[in-house]
Protein backbone atom coordinates (compact mmCIF):
# COMPACT_ATOMS: atom_id res chain seq x y z
CA UNK A 1 0.00 0.00 0.00
CA UNK A 2 1.44 3.42 -0.92
CA UNK A 3 1.75 6.22 1.73
CA UNK A 4 0.63 9.77 1.04
CA UNK A 5 4.07 11.87 1.64
CA UNK A 6 2.19 14.02 4.26
CA UNK A 7 1.33 10.52 6.79
CA UNK A 8 4.31 9.36 5.59
CA UNK A 9 5.97 7.77 8.97
CA UNK A 10 3.58 9.11 11.14
CA UNK A 11 1.59 6.62 14.08
CA UNK A 12 -2.22 5.90 13.01
CA UNK A 13 -1.63 7.71 9.63
CA UNK A 14 -2.01 11.52 11.10
CA UNK A 15 -0.69 14.11 8.81
CA UNK A 16 2.47 15.90 9.53
CA UNK A 17 1.76 19.54 11.19
CA UNK A 18 3.80 21.79 9.22
CA UNK A 19 6.25 24.39 10.58
CA UNK A 20 5.43 27.59 10.54
CA UNK A 21 6.85 30.28 8.71
CA UNK A 22 9.51 32.50 9.67
CA UNK A 23 9.10 35.99 10.59
CA UNK A 24 10.07 38.74 9.02
CA UNK A 25 13.24 40.21 9.21
CA UNK A 26 12.74 43.59 10.81
CA UNK A 27 14.60 46.79 9.30
CA UNK A 28 15.98 47.41 12.30
CA UNK A 29 17.90 43.86 11.94
CA UNK A 30 19.19 44.61 8.71
CA UNK A 31 20.68 47.93 9.99
CA UNK A 32 22.25 46.54 12.44
CA UNK A 33 24.04 44.00 10.46
CA UNK A 34 24.78 46.45 7.43
CA UNK A 35 26.41 48.36 10.36
CA UNK A 36 28.42 45.70 11.37
CA UNK A 37 29.52 44.68 7.78
CA UNK A 38 30.45 48.53 7.22
CA UNK A 39 32.59 48.71 10.57
CA UNK A 40 34.10 44.36 9.49
CA UNK A 41 34.90 46.47 6.29
CA UNK A 42 36.74 49.45 7.86
CA UNK A 43 38.94 47.33 10.22
CA UNK A 44 39.60 45.10 7.27
CA UNK A 45 40.89 48.04 4.86
CA UNK A 46 43.03 49.03 7.73
CA UNK A 47 44.45 46.14 8.14
CA UNK A 48 45.25 45.63 4.63
CA UNK A 49 46.92 48.60 5.01
CA UNK A 50 49.06 48.58 8.10
CA UNK A 51 50.64 44.81 6.31
CA UNK A 52 51.01 46.81 2.94
CA UNK A 53 53.71 49.27 4.75
CA UNK A 54 54.85 46.25 6.50
CA UNK A 55 55.48 44.55 3.41
CA UNK A 56 57.12 47.23 2.34
CA UNK A 57 59.22 48.31 5.14
CA UNK A 58 60.43 44.53 5.13
CA UNK A 59 61.23 44.44 1.55
CA UNK A 60 62.99 47.75 1.94
CA UNK A 61 65.33 45.91 4.75
CA UNK A 62 65.64 43.04 3.01
CA UNK A 63 67.37 44.87 -0.33
CA UNK A 64 69.66 46.31 2.54
CA UNK A 65 70.94 43.26 3.58
CA UNK A 66 73.90 41.59 1.89
CA UNK A 67 73.20 37.47 1.93
CA UNK A 68 76.59 35.70 0.97
CA UNK A 69 75.26 32.82 -1.29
Amino acid sequence: MAQDDATFGTPGGEPTPMPEAAPPITADFMSSIMARLAHQDEVQKTTNDQLAALVAVLTALDGQTSRPQ
